[in-house]
Formats: C-alpha cells, structure tokens, sequence
C-alpha cells in the first residue's frame, strides 16, 4: 500500500523502516520524546507500505501521534493522523478513520495547514461523512 500523503514507496519501504528504527533507538537513548515521536511515526508509514504488517503500521502511528499530542506537538500531530487514518482505512475501519480525520482537519485548521486539512477533508468526502 502507498500512502497518499507520504507517497512512500514500497520498493523502500524495508530500507526505511531500519532507518526509522534506528532513530528510535538514538531517540530513546538520548531521551528525546519529540524524536521518539517522529521515529514511532516513521516505523509507521514505512510498515504501513507493507501489507502484511498494517496493524503493526496503525500501532506505531497512534503511538507517535499520542506522544505528540501529550506534548503539544500539532504540526506533526496533524501529519501523523493523516497517516494513521490512511491506515485505518487499508485496515476496512471506516468509523476510526473517520474520526482520525476529523480530528486532522480540527488540528490542521487551528495550525494552518492548509494542505493537511485539504487533503483530511478529501479523505472525508471519499468516506462520505462530510
């Protein structure tokens, strides 16, 4: 599967996916919770352009985008949702992508990302929930 926001591409996808972890480990040895948080995220859209492994894709995305929400990471929490409601709709659940979404527009129009929240409102209209 490739993100339509990230464009990652499957043929990379397990070269990323050491990288990502690789940060995650300096990350969390050099007790850096924002770049835990972007690592969590990265395993997450590397893994989610392999198929087999979505779930463990939508894991690492949620765990990322709940570090940057308890530390008030909103630019990258709003890029973060997008992926995880990517997933979420791979994964055939539609409730939670569309709430993933809805809380992507609400951060990106509160951040002004304009771009984020277009492409939320987007995935929206695909689901048929706006």
């Amino acid at each position: 599967m490739a993100l339509t926001y990230f464009g990652t591409e499957a043929g990379n996808s397990e070269a990323a996916l050491r990288r990502a972890e690789e940060a995650l480990a300096l990350s969390q040895a050099a007790e850096s919770v924002v770049g835990e948080a972007l690592a969590e995220c990265a395993i997450g859209r590397a893994l989610a352009a392999i198929p087999a492994r979505l779930d463990q894709a939508q894991s690492h995305l949620a765990k990322g985008s709940g570090i940057l929400e308890a530390i008030g990471g909103r630019y990258d929490l709003a890029r973060a949702l997008l992926a995880e409601a990517e997933v979420r709709l791979a994964c055939n659940d539609r409730p939670g992508a569309a709430a993933t979404l809805e809380k992507a527009v609400m951060i990106s129009r509160e951040c002004q990302l304009e771009r984020e929240e277009s492409t939320a409102r987007s995935l929206l209209m695909k689901l048929g929930t706006t």
